[in-house]
Order: C-alpha cells, then sequence, then structure tokens
C-alpha cells in the first residue's frame, strides 16, 4: 500500500518477542503526522492488525468493533497512540466469522512474523464535513514467538 501523501504514518510497539500460544499480545499502534499540514479527522477506536510470514497473512483483526470514534487532530510531528493486540494463531477463510474467530485456531509456531496496522481515516474538509476514508498503514514490525 503506498504511502499516505500527506505524511501520516501508523506503527507498531509489540514485545519484540513473546511466548507462542493462545494468549493475545498486547501492544500500541502510534498514528504520527511526518508531513508540513495539520490533518484533522477522525478514525475508528482501534486499528486493524495482520500477522504474516513470507508475505502470506496468518491473522488479522476480526470480530465486533467498538463503534467510537478517536479524533484526529495532528500539527506535525504530534501523534496519537491506540491501544491493540494480536493472537498469535492461524486462521483460515473458513474460520472468518462476523462474530469473532473460533477459540481453538492453532498456535502459530516458533519464529519471526510481521506484524502492520491499517486505519481508516475520514479527512475533515474546510465545510466541516467529512472526506471518503483515507487508508493510513506504515512499515511491518518483525516479533518473534519462542
Amino acid at each position: 500500500i503506498a504511502p499516505n501523501p500527506d505524511g501520516l504514518v501508523l506503527s507498531t510497539a509489540f514485545p519484540a518477542s513473546s511466548a507462542a500460544g493462545n494468549e493475545p499480545i498486547d501492544g500500541t499502534v502510534t498514528l504520527t503526522n511526518t508531513g508540513t499540514q495539520t490533518i484533522k479527522g477522525t478514525t475508528a477506536a482501534s486499528p486493524a492488525i495482520t500477522v504474516s510470514q513470507d508475505g502470506m497473512v496468518l491473522w488479522h483483526s476480526n470480530g465486533p468493533m467498538i463503534m467510537l470514534a478517536v479524533v484526529v487532530d495532528l500539527a506535525p510531528g504530534q501523534s496519537i497512540s491506540y491501544r491493540a493486540s494480536f493472537t498469535p494463531v492461524r486462521c483460515g477463510v473458513a474460520d472468518d466469522r462476523v462474530d469473532g474467530f473460533p477459540d481453538n485456531l492453532p498456535a502459530l509456531t516458533a519464529g519471526s512474523y510481521q506484524v502492520s496496522a491499517a486505519i481508516d481515516l475520514s479527512r475533515e474538509s474546510a465545510d466541516g464535513g467529512f472526506s471518503a476514508n483515507e487508508l493510513v498503514t506504515g512499515p511491518t514490525q518483525t516479533v518473534t514467538l519462542r
């Protein structure tokens, strides 16, 4: 996905090494304005998280979402952070249900994985309304499961 043209970057901060298993791993995701203009709008309460290995998605955020909006008002250089988590398990298309993944998904094996985040930003327009959603992403973070 192309970087945000206005300099918004979404970065993840999860423990670099965690135990493999079926327990969620907590971290944060930070939205930073690296551009030159103030950005105003709203996002969801939490970003979507993806866990992949060798370019293949193994797990992604799923299930009911918190229906709250976070107000974004970032001058150049400013950031806001979101709580985030992922579960180090493998999911498949058949596991993807509206109410969440089943509880018995197989744990990922020991190894290195890439974690990334994405969030939609509804940009505030000059007339006080909101523009179409913009997808904001950032670099992946390598996480090692042991």
